[in-house]
């Protein structure tokens, strides 16, 4: 049995890091541990292809009561001097675990960092990501969760846009009126709607499709987003 399993994780680590195909070109990774992979494949960054969202982790990990005996993956990844280690876990579904966090008491809260007459950090940024998510909910229509709008477009088109040297020095040179009347922004804001395509293929099509939504974008990326601003900071540093 204990060989079976082997067999079976060495078949699954086979076609996950050379594809299914034995026979399919394959090119050197450049990472020693890793050796060679498809040819075809590509290095993306990671906001370009799927969502990334901050949660939290049961605590401590390996506790019996969220990890072991459940049907929910979970991976972890663990650092030496010997680099980094990605440690797969099974934990208990969802709904139990939450249970269980419930069940868990909660450390006493720290008080948030104010401002004299400004209000907390905190509550300023829950301010700005409110007016961000009522703007996208009126530019894109499907099964799509306010989540999934805002990641959209204040993390994947907004990182694209500012890996940008282009508009890094437009917004350097240019008022914020110049910046926002610029060619350049709107074919880097093209460019980063079509580089999320296959990751966010509905709202990309919409984009592409409709230039009420490119400029719903891009307003909410001036005004809300403070895209402007950052560029200029980048640049500054």
């Amino acid at each position: 049995m204990q060989l079976l399993k082997e067999k079976r994780q060495a078949i699954i680590s086979h076609a996950v890091t050379k594809g299914l195909n034995p026979h399919a070109p394959m090119k050197p990774s450049g990472i020693e541990w890793l050796g060679d992979v498809p040819e075809h494949w590509e290095v993306k960054a990671l906001r370009m292809i799927a969502s990334v969202v901050r949660g939290a982790s049961p605590r401590p990990a390996g506790d019996p009561r969220y990890f072991g005996g459940g049907d929910v993956p979970w991976v972890a990844t663990r650092a030496d001097d010997s680099g980094i280690t990605f440690v797969a876990f099974t934990a208990t579904p969802k709904n139990k675990t939450m249970e269980l966090f419930g069940t868990r008491p909660e450390a006493p809260k720290r008080q948030p960092i104010t401002e004299a007459g400004s209000g907390s950090v905190q509550e300023k940024e829950r301010t700005l990501l409110a007016e961000i998510i009522e703007k996208v909910n009126d530019l894109f229509d499907g099964e799509l969760t306010d989540q999934d709008k805002l990641v959209y477009v204040n993390d994947v088109i907004k990182g694209k846009l500012l890996e940008s040297e282009t508009l890094r020095q437009q917004a350097v040179n240019n008022t914020k009126e110049q910046f926002a009347n610029s060619p350049d922004l709107k074919t880097e804001l093209l460019n980063a709607i079509m580089s999320a395509l296959d990751a966010h293929s509905l709202m990309s099509t919409q984009a592409l499709s409709s230039d009420a939504v490119q400029r719903g974008i891009k307003d909410i990326l001036l005004n809300n987003a403070r895209l402007y601003e950052t560029l200029r900071d980048q640049a500054s540093r």
